[in-house]
């Protein structure tokens, strides 16, 4: 929303996040993994925890951090290209958000409000790797005696966010919210392999860099159902485009889909829908109920899964539920 906290207020909120087997939204979970041979066991579960800080430190400003981490389980089992795969447990990343809001009109007697807001953003993720003992690249079949590995690393971004927003108030008890917003990143990553065959190796062991630029439109609403309740609905539609840049040598084998920048799923969308009830036990302390719900899993909120190895495992549709409490003070 346009609003800012008063000078020397603040809020205080914690999420826990979860998809598994009984928790599982809209049945993503379910669709994710049924009639799959690559994903198998607890594939597309999700674990994490969100953290939001805001606080108004002068007069119509106000500073926000938000914080993220969550592991997606990654589970495999039969590939065409790798046969039987073994892999880490999941993807481990942590999303940071940092910026400051400043609200440059307000107008009571109309219920309007707007600001402008800037914020830093930051995303890492640990080293993910998968295993196996063949290797199929069309015109080649290798077979080891021992495991060869496949490594995803240095996954990283950074970036910088602008947006406006406005605020109008409909009486007491309904709040709608829009905004615009413009954001762009820089993401990188690294593959590299334990084949020592050299016409893979030398493709497999390789550096990536994306630009991604990405513009937002969004509309919400927050509706106080009754004086200790309030109702939140957002919907949030990202259009990005991004080029993607590689070190070392072009691969022209079977395998080229798994490295080639020109690999990359060719997607420039997401609709992001968020909902979420509240309620104060307290004028200072509220417990939360969250559901999310993105058309593309993670496309242009978490850059770094955008690589030509990872795209082909998250482009789908996923959501998860988070469980928080907030205080005021």
């Amino acid at each position: 929303m346009a609003f800012t906290l008063n000078q020397g207020e603040g809020e205080l909120t914690a999420q826990w996040l979860l998809v598994n087997s009984t928790i599982d939204f809209l049945n993503i979970r379910g669709n994710l993994t049924g009639g799959s041979k690559l994903f198998t066991g607890n594939s597309g579960d999700l674990n994490g925890g969100r953290f939001t800080f805001n606080l108004g430190v002068l007069p119509s400003i106000m500073v926000f951090y938000r914080g993220q981490n969550h592991e997606i389980v990654t589970e495999f089992g039969e590939s065409h290209t790798f046969g039987s795969v073994d892999s880490d447990h999941g993807i481990n990343t942590w999303s940071h958000e940092a910026g400051l809001r400043w609200n440059f009109l307000d107008v009571p007697s109309q219920g309007l409000s707007f600001a402008i807001e800037g914020a830093w953003l930051k995303h890492t993720s640990r080293d993910f790797s998968f295993r196996f003992l063949r290797v199929d690249a069309g015109d080649t079949i290798l077979q080891f005696s021992s495991p060869k590995e496949i490594r995803l690393s240095s996954l990283s971004d950074d970036g910088w966010r602008a947006r406006l927003i406005g605020s109008i108030l409909f009486g007491d008890s309904f709040l709608l919210n829009f905004w615009a917003g413009y954001e762009t990143i820089d993401a990188s990553s690294a593959i590299s392999t334990t084949i020592s065959y050299e016409p893979i190796k030398k493709n497999f062991d390789r550096r990536y860099s994306i630009k991604e630029d990405q513009f937002h439109l969004g509309i919400g609403m927050i509706w106080q159902v009754l004086p200790r309740v309030p109702v939140e609905f957002y919907y949030d539609y990202l259009h990005l485009s991004r080029s993607e840049h590689a070190t070392g040598a072009p691969n022209t084998s079977a395998l080229a889909r798994y490295t080639n920048p020109e690999g990359l799923t060719p997607e420039s969308s997401n609709h992001i829908f968020t909902g979420k009830i509240g309620y104060w036990l307290t004028p200072n302390l509220n417990i939360n109920l969250e559901g999310k719900l993105m058309t593309n899993q993670f496309l242009g909120i978490v850059p770094h899964y955008n690589n030509t190895i990872t795209s082909r495992f998250f482009h789908q549709l996923y959501g998860y539920i988070g469980l928080g409490v907030g205080y005021a003070f």
